[in-house]
């Protein structure tokens, strides 16, 4: 909780740093970038998509207009491990609620105020969210089980998805609290 917290502080404060001083946003104050489209990426696109357009107070709309949000994944969809149905049906109400989908792309690296991708291209960002990199070992997906639409085991799917559903706090234990803090939420002030 604490983690969701500090994170809707920041997005708030990067809209509030914006209006006192619009020329943040051609430094990509107003632009979020999500990393990875699984269930935990795709949710916490919707979810900003929705706070956004549906909760700012009335005197930001025009900044919320300004505002993109970049879901990035390397895979060729969104949700690979459910079905194609699933694949669509989040990528239309993504794209409908303003969400830039950036499929087949990986981000190579995350700088202060930029986000470095594998087609070559860069997002201008000071909030970055990762939400990819949730998956089992390798063994489990040489493991000779069935494979799922995105080409691993079953049982890395089930890891998975059990692993979006735990915090945020836990799912990123293996990721040190600084470079947490540079990637999820302050990436240049």
């Amino acid at each position: 909780m604490v983690d969701a917290e500090r994170l809707r502080s920041r997005i708030l404060a990067l809209i509030e740093d914006s209006d006192r001083e619009p020329e943040l946003i051609e430094q990509g104050s107003l632009n979020f970038v999500i990393v990875g489209g699984g269930a935990t990426g795709t949710e916490v696109a919707g979810a900003l998509a929705d706070m956004l357009h549906s909760a700012a107070p009335a005197e930001y709309r025009r900044l919320v207009n300004a505002t993109r949000i970049y879901l990035v994944e390397h895979g060729p969809m969104l949700l690979a491990p459910f079905s194609a149905k699933a694949h669509d049906y989040a990528s239309k109400v993504l794209q409908r609620g303003g969400v830039i989908l950036k499929l087949n792309t990986a981000v190579k690296e995350v700088h202060p105020g930029q986000v470095v991708l594998s087609d070559g291209g860069t997002i201008k960002s000071r909030c970055v969210i990762w939400g990819a990199g949730l998956k089992a070992a390798t063994v489990a997906n040489n493991s000779g089980l069935c494979k799922d639409p995105a080409g691993e085991s079953r049982l890395t799917t089930i890891l998975a998805s059990r692993a979006s559903r735990v915090s945020t706090r836990s799912a990123t234990s293996l990721i040190s609290p600084e470079k947490m803090e540079t990637l999820c939420l302050s990436l240049v002030r």
